[in-house]
């Protein structure tokens, strides 16, 4: 018995030896990794950081080129698109998302931060739409306040752009209204220096991947002038899933040009008529707005060109539902206050299939006179001719706006007040005192729900003082 117990304690000695042997034996590169590791906190290496628990939508892109599609939470997904900056108008009595569920659209967009609000994603949530969320990057410039925002050097403005970006994302990367995030707007198409536009792909390159770590689940977008990104993204940016692309003209040369060059699907994020810098002058040096049976035909014209890009253009985003006064106050707006334009009814049908016979009055010509050397007080005759005519309901209605070209902001205009006499078809109109150029606006309201529109220029001269006498 005793011989057996000092067999067992033998044994237990030599292993314990052997134990020490062997860990005297390991190799520097082991010991290297065991030293490195202790330099480590050890909540670093054993614990990872506590993560929310996803609740937002999961976006996926399946497919090859040619046969992409889009997938929202497993389920097969076809977007029709709407551009809808702000809610309401100014006066919050007109409900541009709900005038855009009715239009048939699934999806709107948004342009900035400040527009894509709480309130605006739990509404646009509350009607069934999904949403774009639009977040602004600056062009390498200075801003009105006459501040910089440059990519070559370490400014403000990235610091800024950097945490507005992820803390945004973070705040509604769970909303349940969330498809993608749409981070930049021709930022390179208004950035000249090309040694910027460079540092500006890098900069979008990084906060991209940023933004992926924070939210894997929405495809990224990035929305070119036209084609004037392609090589930027295709270069410097490969974090961007899906290339938007703002088309006014020449629908076919752009999806040429996306599918030579990218691999990776394209929205049209903004299409409608030609652009006021596309259009022709009048003899006061301003663009000559289109009627309305042709900015319908426009938008037609690429709303069908998008469906038959499918596979390659996962849908598109009609510019414009709102109020903005690019251009003047009905040059993009699909409607006018809450009235329905030939265009959204054109839009609608393509969206739903529906078509809408109820009669509508057209203007299909207008007279200003005069329109050029005007003075101030001077009287203006205005004629409006519409189609088809004798339909009850209709009224007219006339106004006056600044005429100034800027599509980098969203009210560059303001309204003029004016002096008028008459009633309907034919109403005289007091000049304004104040020289410049001036855009007047004639309105027909059908029925009370749909409006069409025109627009001409008018020119004020300062009145010449008499010193004959």
């Amino acid at each position: 018995m005793l011989k057996k117990i000092a067999i067992y304690f033998f044994l237990i000695i030599v292993l314990a030896c052997y134990g020490c042997v062997k860990d005297e034996e390991l190799s520097s590169e082991t010991k290297g990794s065991v030293q490195s590791a202790e330099k480590i906190k050890p909540a670093e290496v054993f614990v990872s950081e506590p993560q929310e628990a996803y609740a937002g939508n999961v976006v996926a892109i399946e497919g090859e080129k040619g046969q992409w599609r889009l997938s929202v939470n497993d389920e097969p997904f076809r977007l029709k698109g709407a551009g809808v900056g702000r809610m309401t108008d100014k006066e919050e009595t007109v409900d541009y998302l709900l005038l855009a569920k009715e239009m048939g659209v699934n999806t709107v967009r948004t342009w900035g931060i400040a527009q894509g609000t709480k309130e605006y994603l739990d509404r646009a949530h509350e009607l069934g739409l999904y949403v774009n969320a639009g977040i602004w990057i600056n062009v390498a410039d200075k801003d009105d306040k006459g501040v910089e925002c440059s990519y070559l050097r370490d400014t403000e403005c990235q610091h800024r752009m950097r945490k507005e970006t992820l803390e945004y994302v973070n705040q509604f990367k769970n909303h349940p209204a969330v498809l993608f995030w749409n981070i930049g707007n021709e930022a390179f198409n208004f950035t000249k220096d090309e040694e910027e536009r460079k540092a500006l792909a890098h900069f979008l390159e990084d906060l991209i991947q940023e933004v992926k770590k924070i939210d894997p689940h929405h495809p990224v977008v990035y929305t070119s002038a036209s084609t004037t990104a392609i090589s930027y993204i295709k270069q410097y940016v490969p974090g961007v899933d899906i290339f938007g692309v703002n088309v006014y003209a020449g629908m076919d040369h752009v999806h040429n040009q996306i599918v030579a060059n990218l691999d990776m699907p394209y929205f049209v994020t903004e299409y409608g008529p030609l652009g006021s810098w596309q259009r022709s002058k009048d003899f006061n040096g301003r663009p000559i707005e289109v009627l309305d049976q042709s900015k319908a035909n426009s938008y037609r014209k690429v709303s069908t060109l998008i469906d038959e890009y499918y596979g390659y253009c996962l849908g598109g985003f009609v510019f414009y539902l709102g109020e903005s006064t690019e251009s003047g106050y009905t040059w993009w707006n699909l409607t006018y206050k809450q009235f329905k334009k030939l265009s959204y009814r054109v839009l609608q049908e393509q969206y739903t299939g529906k078509v809408n016979k109820d009669p509508m009055a057209h203007i299909i010509s207008s007279e200003v006179s005069p329109r050029k050397h005007i003075l101030p007080g001077e009287t203006i005759s205005v004629k409006v001719k519409v189609n088809p005519e004798g339909l009850d309901n209709v009224r007219y209605h006339y106004f006056l706006s600044t005429d100034r070209e800027s599509i980098l902001e969203e009210f560059p205009n303001r309204l003029v007040p004016i002096e008028m006499t008459g009633t309907g078809a034919e109403v005289q109109i007091k000049a304004p005192e104040e020289p410049g150029v001036y855009r007047l606006y004639m309105i027909v309201i059908t029925d009370e729900e749909y409006a069409s529109t025109a627009s001409k220029s008018i020119s004020i001269e300062a009145a010449v003082d008499d010193y004959s006498s």
